[in-house]
């Protein structure tokens, strides 16, 4: 008897474990945030190597989002992902297959009507063809999907700014004769919706204080980007950016 009991409490615990459910709380641009600043909260949980995500409104609890996660970010889905108006209108419904590829997307107002859709995956498949409608049901012209934030003058002018910005001079308790020292910051940032670096935070100490605050100083201190698009309107953008020191005595 008491061997089955010690068993099912076993059981029991370990179903309990592997069934935990986090609470995470987000702003209106679904940064994380405090309790007191939400606007949304979302219940995640993990399912084997997968995180099953509910997210709500904070004040009325009713249901915004039901999607499954494949990283512990929350940030890339896999399977079926639908998202809800705060009047229990369905706002879009998308499916995302193993090669992170959508199968199809359907965006609608709120009023029920079609906003836009395409089948296939306009990221992997130019063909695709996406169809868009005003409030009023006529077709948008030159509809833009998605576009990424972006440094002006492409990625390579990111990185010229980037290199021109590093420090190379620090204390000298930080050198050794004869060695050099590598060592990498590693910064998250936010492109807001007119094209400033905001949200900037340190993911990833350098372990040297003077270069962790150059890496900080080097993004809030960043130009101007072209913003993101999504849905034909701006929004925000999140990146993320390592920097490498190498510390190397003469």
């Amino acid at each position: 008897m008491k061997i089955g009991l010690i068993f099912l409490f076993t059981v029991l615990c370990f179903f309990a474990k592997a069934q935990s459910t986090i609470v995470k709380y987000y702003n209106s641009d679904m940064g994380t945030c405090a309790k007191s600043d939400a606007m949304y909260y979302r219940n995640i949980t993990k399912r084997d190597t997968f995180y099953d995500s509910k997210t709500y409104w904070l004040v009325s609890n009713k249901l915004r989002a039901i999607c499954t996660y494949r990283d512990t970010f929350y940030y890339k889905t896999i399977g079926l992902s639908t998202d809800y108006f705060n009047n229990g209108q369905l706002e879009d419904s998308s499916f995302i297959d193993s090669s992170n590829a959508y199968l199809y997307k359907y965006h609608y107002y709120k009023n029920g009507k079609m906003f836009f859709y395409f089948n296939g995956d306009p990221f992997k498949d130019t063909t695709i063809i996406i169809k868009a409608f005003d409030t009023t049901g006529n077709p948008i012209k030159d509809f833009v999907f998605e576009k990424d934030a972006e440094f002006p003058g492409g990625m390579g002018a990111w990185k010229d700014y980037l290199v021109s910005k590093l420090r190379n001079d620090f204390p000298k308790k930080y050198y050794k004769r004869r060695e050099t020292i590598v060592v990498k910051a590693v910064v998250r940032f936010m492109i807001d919706k007119d094209g400033n670096t905001s949200a900037v935070e340190l993911e990833k100490s350098s372990g040297i204080p003077e270069a962790d605050e150059n890496a900080l100083k080097i993004i809030m201190k960043s130009p101007k980007w072209n913003y993101a698009i999504q849905y034909n309107r701006p929004v925000n953008a999140y990146k993320r950016q390592p920097l490498t020191y190498m510390l190397q005595m003469d």
